[in-house]
């Protein structure tokens, strides 16, 4: 899932979600648990990316009750799972004191791997709370420094992109477009086109906070081309609102605010959250558009765009012209 056949396999999995339910549903009624959480465990990335975030918190917490019948490396993986997923609902608590639990189990067995796996989304939901910026800093660098030893290419690739939010949530742009452009090129020789388009959409901002407009547009657009082939609705659904920004500053608020508004219907429908670093600049978009355009005009381009269909608003997204 995160080689150079992605495409292949996202697919792949979307024509067999059918047969993999049908397995869940087999194991987990305690014919084969252990089956089942290693099953929903290592399908994390599809779950998180495709927007069945409502359905594999069932999987997951039907695994995770599940007690002495999962080893203590299987555990530690699908607790990971788990607080990676409730980090894309925003359940920053929930998902902290799960990863905790993992970051023990896996420190206990000595499970390297997945003690560093921990350290990173600990560090992600740590971000949740701006006074432990720091904090989340500090646990995301001892976390890659751990995959850099291992020579773990996911987990670095997943740890500079983490340290690029991190910064970019604390003010810091040049740091994170460091960070996002070493993420970048990694995962383009790892092949992996998921975290290479998610690198590009940050990358964006960046470019948005530098008044490269034009730049940061063009980015979005490569990113949302990538995200749609790999069938990434939720970081479609992200990218139509990073998309905004500069479209708003470009000249046109009225696409920017149904493009915020198409997002954010998308997002909820996921039972999604926009993540921390994200809804910052979010919410400064909005209030951008929403000054450009007045209140009457604001809520009827809102109103447009909370009806529109994901492919809706993808056409206008990837079709729009900037004169």
């Amino acid at each position: 899932m995160h080689g150079i056949r992605q495409e292949y396999w996202y697919a792949r999995l979307s024509d067999e979600l059918d047969n993999i339910r049908t397995v869940l549903n087999w194991a987990l009624d305690d014919r084969d648990v252990e089956l089942g959480a290693r099953l929903v465990a290592a399908l994390r990335e599809f779950w998180y990316w495709n927007g069945f975030l409502s359905e594999s918190v069932t999987w997951l917490d039907t695994a995770l009750d599940s007690e002495g019948k999962l080893s203590p490396a299987i555990r530690a993986k699908t607790l990971n799972t788990s607080s990676r997923l409730a980090f894309a609902r925003g359940d920053y608590a929930d998902g902290e004191h799960l990863v905790r639990q993992a970051l023990s189990l896996a420190h206990s067995i000595d499970d390297k791997e997945y003690y560093a796996w921990s350290l990173l989304i600990l560090g992600s939901h740590l971000m949740g709370s701006y006074d432990k910026i720091k904090q989340a800093m500090a646990y995301t660098e001892e976390g890659l420094g751990l995959f850099r030893k291992q020579d773990h290419k996911l987990g670095i690739s997943f740890g500079l992109n983490l340290l690029g939010e991190l910064a970019r949530l604390d003010g810091d742009y040049r740091s994170a477009g460091q960070h996002y452009e070493e993420c970048l090129d990694l995962s383009i020789n790892m092949g992996d086109r998921q975290r290479e388009a998610i690198s590009i959409g940050n990358l964006s901002y960046i470019a948005y906070h530098l008044g490269q407009f034009d730049k940061a547009i063009d980015y979005c657009k490569k990113a949302l081309a990538l995200e749609g082939a790999l069938q990434m609705e939720y970081q479609c659904a992200i990218t139509l609102a990073q998309l905004a920004g500069p479209i708003g500053a470009h000249g046109d608020p009225k696409l920017a605010a149904c493009l915020l508004a198409a997002s954010e219907t998308q997002i909820e429908a996921m039972g999604a959250s926009v993540q921390p670093a994200d809804k910052l600049e979010v919410d400064q978009f909005k209030n951008a558009v929403r000054e450009q355009l007045g209140e009457t005009e604001f809520n009827k381009a809102w109103a447009e765009g909370r009806a529109m269909t994901m492919e809706q608003a993808l056409a206008i997204a990837v079709g729009e012209t900037v004169a």
